[in-house]
């Protein structure tokens, strides 16, 4: 396969080894012979093979996931894998429809690692599916895939490429991500009406600043109200009579709307796009008409391993988008309906599969009873009595033979492609320990345990004592009790199962030997709250491949990652004023991606470490007219006053940070630099937007911040 210059666009790739792998067998010629749409003449659009309709039909589903659990099970007793069962049940549908659209939220590379090979390599998150899930997708009929979502560049440009071209191969239309700076959206003439489709992303998984300015802008289609509105006009001017907006947006794993969906819903909306169909969420958000625009802020995911979060709403429920269009008298009439759906684990044998309710499928007694309650929450989610719900609708009459055929039969004799899994007992996911005898100290309470570890709780803060989760992916808590877990420390000596960690998002400092042989860990994710890395914090993690250390770092002292042997690229943010000699002692293919002139900078020069140059400042705000530099923005306390003041003591010698909540920003709180810590320069700063401030619980914060640091930092009022 042909890449671009990949060093055009990227400043750094992913931190990834590059695999080669023997045993894909593309079968291209049978994908081709059954699409439906071919490049016009003039390769302006897409045109269905089959004649005019007066009116069509088109289905948008869900989220496409493909993580290890379904990865492993789909695999196939002679190598390579067969992930055509996912979709055994929505095929009689879709080849009923005229067009099929779906959200391909993964990676398709052939180069680079799985998902389950990996967890991850650099950002928080890493998807990358075999090519045969590409294929199954082929096959149950999907026409066009949409790849503009927060995976996007998750095995960085070559991962992208890769993507777009496996995609385009195969003959499925594609948009949303690009090879080169062309038109962000497509035409398709689907029989006898032409429909534009263009789609946007928020967010890459913090994997963005790798591309630099001419690969953001060339290969990815942000959301921005200005490429929103081009695209659209750009779109009316090529011919499209009818214009379809695939924003990828919102939080995951709620139903809450955020109100950037809703301001860009209104934008959207305004601008003209008639339909707006969101999708990230993995969860069904409701649907509501804004400017007389139909909108639906999320589908669900149509197919995923459901291994939903503890938060999670309803993540096993999905629908069908079934639009309908009909010419009449010059004018396109319009026509909603959806279909509910459920994913499902072990239904006749099958690892995971998605089931509609749909009469003519025939709904067994097993089926009724697995799709129990469906209908009902779905409509809950929904949020709209307007809405209608279809479960009898008309499917493909040759498809439902061969679907009830296969019912009759021994379901192991469809499954025998697939590995045997042997039964194997599994690990003790938690270490026993005992909790240790109360410390006498007046700030120390007690002792907690969590699922994770156990916590020391003080009186303003807690402190992780005790690593003890086996699992492969570990969430820490953000408060424990109630108080803020600001420290991270553990006293296990060793954990050969986790592979990545999420901080709490208020940690402030990771502690000595905290990782310390976690031979298994991947990365951890970090939050623009931590300050201080401290000694041998990660030494010996041998699987770590790329770090990215978060913009709010001040220190990282000595062996912190000390025979760290894998560790080939690090990020090291200009906030870093001091790196011990020795943190990389034993990091022998290291390479330092930071800012010219930075401290990191000068330490690799000093100590002879491969360097390259990147811009690492992500997150700005150029409505605030403050003269002090913005260093990072992040969800506030909600308090009554029009802004809020909280001490967070920085390590000895460093300044205090602070957080304001501004007038033009009032949805959030923006974390400024001070000129030292006392709060005559918090006043001084802020000016007249300085609020009313508790001075007693004020001075409270700072003295629970002192006694944790143990700063000697004179705290004046």
């Amino acid at each position: 396969m042909e890449y671009p210059q990949i060093e055009k666009y990227e400043y750094k790739s992913p931190s990834y080894e590059l695999k080669k792998r023997e045993n894909i067998n593309k079968n291209i010629e049978k994908h081709l012979n059954i699409r439906r749409f071919v490049l016009s003449d003039d390769n302006k659009c897409f045109k269905s093979i089959k004649d005019n309709k007066d009116e069509i039909s088109l289905i948008f589903t869900g989220d496409l996931l493909c993580l290890e659990n379904m990865i492993e099970k789909y695999s196939k007793k002679d190598g390579g894998y067969d992930f055509s069962l996912c979709f055994k049940y929505v095929k009689p549908i879709f080849e009923k429809a005229d067009f099929i659209c779906g959200n391909l939220e993964t990676v398709i590379s052939q180069t680079a690692s799985y998902r389950g090979e990996i967890l991850t390599h650099e950002g928080p998150y890493y998807c990358n599916a075999p090519y045969e899930y590409l294929e199954a997708l082929s096959l149950c009929g999907f026409d066009m895939l949409t790849t503009a979502n927060n995976h996007t560049i998750d095995a960085g440009v070559r991962g992208m490429v890769d993507t777009i071209n496996n995609v385009k191969d195969i003959g499925i239309i594609q948009t949303g991500t690009f090879l080169k700076k062309e038109d962000k959206f497509v035409i398709v003439d689907i029989c006898g009406i032409k429909v534009g489709f263009t789609a946007f992303s928020t967010s890459y998984n913090k994997m963005q600043p790798n591309l630099n300015r001419q690969g953001r802008i060339n290969l990815l289609n942000t959301y921005t109200q200005n490429r929103a509105q081009s695209v659209f006009d750009k779109m009316k001017e090529r011919g499209a009579e009818i214009t379809v907006c695939f924003p990828h947006w919102g939080k995951e794993y709620t139903s809450e709307i955020t109100q950037r969906q809703y301001s860009m819903a209104e934008n959207l909306s305004n601008i003209g796009y008639d339909f707006i169909v969101g999708s990230h969420a993995h969860v069904i958000q409701k649907f509501e008409k804004i400017n007389d625009k139909p909108v639906l802020f999320s589908l669900g995911n149509l197919i995923s391993h459901l291994n939903t979060f503890a938060d999670s709403n309803f993540s096993e429920y999905t629908l069908l988008y079934n639009l309908k269009l009909r010419k009449e008298n010059g004018e396109i009439k319009s026509k909603i309906e959806f279909i509910p759906c459920k994913i499902v684990k072990n239904y006749k044998g099958i690892p995971f599969t998605v089931l509609p309710i749909v009469e003519s499928l025939g709904l067994t007694e097993e089926k009724v009873l697995m799709l129990k309650n469906t209908y009902e929450d779905v409509s809950k989610l929904l949020e709209n009595n307007e809405i209608i719900l279809n479960t009898n609708i008309e499917v493909s009459s040759n498809s439902i033979d061969d679907l009830r055929k296969n019912e009759d039969k021994d379901i192991n004799e469809v499954l025998n492609i697939l590995k045997d899994k042997k039964k194997t007992i599994s690990k003790n996911r938690s270490v026993k320990i005992n909790i240790p005898e109360l410390k006498e100290n007046d700030n120390f309470n007690y002792y907690k345990e969590e699922k994770e570890g156990i916590y020391e709780i003080y009186d303003d803060y807690a402190v992780l004592h005790s690593f003890l989760s086996m699992s492969s992916v570990v969430k820490l808590s953000k408060n424990v009790d109630g108080k803020p877990v600001y420290y991270v420390n553990n006293d296990i000596e060793k954990n050969d199962s986790t592979r990545l960690v999420y901080l709490g998002k208020q940690t402030n400092i990771i502690g000595k030997e905290a990782f310390k042989n976690f031979t298994n860990l991947e990365s951890v994710r970090f939050f623009d709250e931590v300050i201080k890395i401290e000694e041998n914090a990660f030494e010996n993690c041998i699987k770590m491949s790329g770090l990215w250390l978060p913009e709010s770092l001040k220190c990282i002292e000595k062996n912190v990652f000390l025979n760290c042997e894998n560790l080939l690229s690090i990020k090291i943010p200009p906030s870093v004023t001091s790196i011990d000699k020795d943190a990389f002692v034993g990091c022998n293919n290291l390479t330092i991606y930071c800012e010219k002139g930075s401290y990191a900078d000068k330490f690799e020069n000093e100590n002879r470490i491969c360097v390259k140059y990147m811009p690492l400042i992500t997150k700005k705000d150029n409505n605030i007219s403050l003269n002090k530099e913005i260093v990072g923005t992040m969800n506030g306390p909600n308090d009554k006053h029009p802004a809020t003041i909280i001490s967070t003591c920085y390590i000895l010698g460093t300044p205090l940070p602070y957080y304001a909540k501004c007038k033009n920003q009032p949805s959030k709180y923006i974390k400024y630099r001070a000129f030292d810590g006392t709060l005559e320069s918090i006043v001084k700063l802020l000016g007249s937007k300085m609020p009313e401030i508790d001075k007693e619980e004020l001075e409270k914060k700072y003295k629970a911040f002192k006694r944790k640091y143990k700063s000697k930092k004179k705290f004046k009022i």
